[in-house]
């Protein structure tokens, strides 16, 4: 399963590198590939997460989860 996540403050390879790092911790994350002029990572996923799931992984970081779809 495929998951797009828009995410707000992302603006170099160092913000890929770090959110990649940080949302490929999550239980069931197979692949992160992310689209740094769309600000979205698309999540592959064994298992649906919630927007809340994305954001906890992404905490004491500067970036956010505006979107899940």
């Amino acid at each position: 399963m495929k998951q797009t996540l828009t995410i707000d403050k992302m603006s170099c390879d160092h913000c890929v590198a770090r959110v990649t790092a940080k949302l490929s911790q999550i239980a069931g994350v197979e692949d992160v590939a992310i689209d740094l002029e769309k600000a979205q990572a698309v999540v592959t996923t064994r298992q649906e997460h919630s927007q809340a799931d994305y954001q906890q992984a992404l905490d004491k970081t500067i970036y956010k989860v505006i979107d899940l779809s």
